[in-house]
């Protein structure tokens, strides 16, 4: 009976672990690349990635599914908005998939995006970079 009793109390700590908000900044920064994630609790996000002094950006709206994924679905853009934002390139992947490891820290495929206090990739095609 105490292991069962001690194997429900490990399962509630993981549960609760990864149900801790996700909500703030996230970001990987390399040499080469650079991906910056904002994570609002209205269940918006601002999701930009920068590669060779390229610089992509996407806005929307982000879910997380039974599995722990996140997802991040970027609100389509006319034609009139890319031109008038066209500082930030429109990216083209509409749709992100992201593990949820723990409230500090997601993945993308194999990278690993850690929660900070302030990303120097976060840009918003609407409004600018953000500080």
């Amino acid at each position: 009976m105490k292991k069962y009793l001690m194997i429900f109390i490990l399962i509630l700590v993981f549960m609760s672990a990864k149900s801790q908000d996700i909500f703030g900044l996230y970001s990987i920064k390399t040499k080469y690349f650079c991906y910056g994630l904002q994570l609002n609790q209205d269940s918006t996000f601002i999701f930009t990635e920068r590669f060779k002094g390229d610089l992509v950006a996407c806005e929307g709206k982000w879910k997380i599914n039974d599995n722990w994924l996140l997802i991040l679905e970027c609100e389509e853009e006319t034609i009139t908005s890319r031109i008038a934002f066209n500082t930030v390139n429109y990216m083209c992947e509409r749709i992100w998939d992201l593990e949820v490891v723990n409230h500090k820290e997601l993945r993308l495929g194999t990278l690993s995006l850690k929660k900070v206090k302030k990303c120097d990739c976060l840009y918003s095609r609407k409004r600018g970079k953000l500080e």
